[in-house]
């Protein structure tokens, strides 16, 4: 495993309705993996990491606990208001974080390599990446000053 000190810059959003992904991009590079000219996956110096939502989400709130009170509120408001399921999205998750100081631990793996889901489900990886975990993320001022805004406005009574 790798530790990279790192620089949150934005999030950029990527994909289809089926499958939305995050694009963190950082303020330098780390080792990675990307595509060639050629359509080819090649180890590369990067700028971003790619990540599932709901794996950021999780990540952050590890980190900021705060965030998952507003996690939660968002996700029962919208469930009780028009049904779906949703709670914190990547406009809020850069307000949060713009230019927070990030700690990631990456670990690299290679096609053929098993792997376990959050289900419990073995499968096997058939491209070379890192699995990637945020470890720690130092914040600014001026975003624990809104997350403790929000979190007092939830106490009292909603936002």
């Amino acid at each position: 495993m790798e530790k990279y000190s790192v620089k949150f810059n934005r999030i950029s959003v990527y994909g289809d309705a089926d499958m939305i992904r995050y694009r963190i991009m950082l303020n330098q590079e780390i080792p990675g993996y990307r595509l060639n000219a050629n359509n080819e996956i090649v180890k590369a110096n990067v700028n971003y990491i790619d990540v599932v939502p709901n794996t950021l989400i999780a990540q952050v709130i590890s980190c900021l606990p705060d965030l998952g009170a507003i996690h939660a509120y968002l996700t029962e408001k919208n469930l009780r208001g028009n049904g779906k399921r949703v709670g914190l999205d990547a406009a809020q998750l850069q307000v949060y974080l713009n230019d927070a100081e990030i700690t990631l631990e990456r670990t690299e793996f290679q096609p053929g390599e098993e792997y376990t889901t959050s289900d419990g489900e073995v499968r096997v990886h058939e491209y070379a990446g890192y699995n990637t975990v945020i470890a720690k993320i130092n914040a600014t001022e001026s975003a624990r000053r809104r997350i403790d805004r929000v979190v007092d406005t939830i106490l009292l009574g909603g936002i």
